[in-house]
């Protein structure tokens, strides 16, 4: 068996929420061969070049419990007792980008706890740690089958992450109130005779990304293709991806604004550093450097494979025409969610509202008459206490709006 890859990956990327835009933050390394990352730099994912730095060691910083909201800074003597409570402590693995909440999710190895980090405009960065919930169930940071070494924000704000051996497939919210599940093993389709999800030295490492058809794509380290159908847990073997340089390891993954599969390793020379892979055929084409290139062993962005650009998810509360989008109130209590809607062209909308398993509770059509109108939307039949997301498509179904909302009790 093959040892575990090296670069099991530390520079995470992931895309800003601006259309038009292929930026991403880069989580680097501090000193080369350094297994700690405390940098973050802002990159292009296009051409890997480096376009500023946002976060660099030493600089201020605190620490937030999200139960108790206990604050430690940065010179705060209980970080010199427990330095596993540092920010990137054991080092990460695995992160992921919220571009509802614009947080970057992450776990240290070897910690089983969820964290992430406000990436909005502020002065200082605010470290989250989401205690009381066990994230994963690995015993240190030398316990690589149980590591968790892949996860991805799937569009509405539902995250999935998954354990090195393939046997812990965990999903988790990002709102204020996150709710971490382990939904189990993932589950060998039949077909996959030549190559198991389960194996670490063909399986394991590597990174997943969202796709249009509501699946997610795992590629190992090792340059496999995985479909994980969320539901079932089933993983289907699709195939290993050529025209890789020998030895490169596809340690990140993300998706670029063209909806195209991006993979990249950091133990790579920068102009090997990045290529774009046809899902079609699984081959793999360099993609040229230019400037200060990052090498990235851990991609995450909020883009979906297979949905280019044109068709953006608005997350953001306007879009470039002057529409507002909102929805209230969160948490719903009687049962009735409002849609209120500004500067909608007249015509029927679509809308959908599921569960955090992407199963549709609700689908209907909503006619918009006037520049300003509020839809009372009756969502007693999600029955269970929970989150939820709203789907609200445009007439030609080239813009979706995607919202989170809570079901409590009265």
């Amino acid at each position: 068996m093959k040892r575990l890859p090296l670069c099991l990956s530390f520079y995470l990327l992931f895309s800003l929420p601006v259309a038009g835009q292929n930026l991403a933050y880069a989580f680097t390394y501090s000193q080369p061969g350094s297994l700690n990352g405390t940098t973050i730099k802002l990159v292009d994912l296009h051409t890997g070049r480096m376009i500023r730095s946002v976060y660099e060691e030493g600089q201020f910083y605190q620490i937030s419990e999200t139960i108790s909201r206990r604050i430690i800074h940065k010179n705060d003597p209980v970080l010199q007792k427990d330095t596993l409570l540092l920010p990137m402590a054991t080092s990460v693995a695995a992160a992921a980008y919220d571009e509802i909440h614009s947080r970057l999710f992450y776990t240290p190895l070897g910690i089983n706890q969820l964290r992430y980090i406000d990436v909005g405009d502020r002065k200082s960065a605010i470290f989250n740690y989401v205690t009381v919930q066990e994230f994963g169930v690995s015993k240190g940071s030398f316990d690589a089958p149980n590591q968790i070494t892949r996860m991805v924000i799937a569009p509405g704000g539902v995250g999935y992450a998954l354990s090195n051996d393939g046997d812990h497939l965990i999903r988790f919210t990002t709102g204020d109130n996150t709710m971490i599940t382990d939904l189990g093993e993932l589950i060998d389709n039949p077909a996959n005779t030549t190559v198991s999800v389960h194996t670490l030295c063909s399986s394991s490492g590597g990174d997943m990304v969202s796709t249009i058809t509501g699946e997610l794509m795992l590629i190992t380290a090792y340059n496999h293709i995985f479909s994980i159908d969320v539901h079932t847990r089933i993983a289907t073997y699709r195939g290993m991806i050529t025209g890789l340089p020998a030895g490169f390891t596809s340690n990140g993954a993300a998706v670029d604004d063209d909806g195209a599969l991006i993979v990249s390793c950091a133990t790579e020379s920068p102009s090997n550093a990045y290529f774009k892979v046809d899902i079609n055929n699984l081959n793999a084409t360099k993609i040229s450097g230019v400037g200060s290139v990052i090498p990235a062993a851990d991609l995450a962005n909020g883009n979906v494979l297979g949905q280019p650009s044109g068709s953006k998810r608005l997350l953001a509360g306007k879009s470039g025409s002057g529409r507002v989008f909102s929805i209230y109130p969160s948490p719903v209590k009687d049962g009735y969610l409002n849609m209120s809607l500004t500067n909608f062209d007249n015509g029927s909308y679509d809308l959908q509202i599921q569960d955090i398993t992407s199963r549709t509770i609700k689908h209907l059509s909503v006619d918009v008459n006037r520049s300003w109108q509020v839809v009372r939307l009756d969502v007693r039949s999600c029955g269970a206490q929970g989150v939820y997301i709203l789907r609200f498509y445009d007439p030609v179904r080239s813009v979706v709006y995607i919202r989170q909302f809570m079901v409590t009790a009265d």
